[in-house]
């Protein structure tokens, strides 16, 4: 299912928009089944489309048996939890169903790495809007003060696995010019 925020006073063609995310989320094997259209002036900072609107949408969801919401626009993180959590179904944004399909169709390593450390790079500010489940302190019996959160634990280990990416993604590039080098360097001989 779509969700389509048309701007009052802007140019934007809704429609071509949609149309073009359908046609993108048909390289993932996703099928449309309806788009919820709202116009408003700009985004609800909660929801997105306002709370209302996602209302009439949880019943249609329910109705159609989905478990995809897909917005045609970039999502804040709390955007993206509060949807989320009103409709009780996952939640993707434009920018996300771009990464998957770059995500399903890389091949090579340093393609794999690249997207890998694309997605961490989404990731990391998304944590935010998890909410109350990353704010648990670590601490236990026995150690000095509340110890780390979730959300810390979780936002280090995105910026280790991002910063192994673009270190591997470096270092792999420098092997591809070492062979390329290479064989230059035996044509020349030859």
């Amino acid at each position: 299912m779509l969700i389509c925020l048309e701007r009052q006073g802007a140019d934007v063609d809704v429609d071509l928009l949609a149309e073009e995310l359908t046609l993108l989320l048909a390289n993932l094997g996703i099928t449309v089944v309806g788009r919820v259209d709202q116009k408003r002036t700009s985004p609800d900072p909660a929801t997105f489309i306002g709370k209302g609107k996602l209302y009439e949408m949880k019943a249609l969801i329910s109705n159609l048996d989905t478990s995809l919401v897909v917005c045609n626009d970039s999502l804040l993180p709390t955007q993206l939890h509060n949807i989320g959590a009103i409709l009780g179904v996952e939640v993707w944004d434009r920018p996300f169903v771009i990464m998957k399909i770059f995500e399903a169709r890389a091949y090579s390593a340093e393609a794999k790495l690249q997207v890998e450390l694309a997605l961490c790079k989404y990731e990391i500010p998304l944590l935010k809007g998890l909410g109350r489940q990353m704010s648990q302190p670590g601490g236990g019996i026995g150690t000095r003060g509340p110890g780390e959160t979730e959300f810390e634990r979780h936002r280090r280990k995105l910026e280790r696995r991002a910063k192994h990416c673009s270190t591997s993604s470096k270092r792999s590039v420098k092997v591809v010019l070492i062979q390329e080098r290479d064989v230059k360097e035996t044509i020349f001989q030859l």
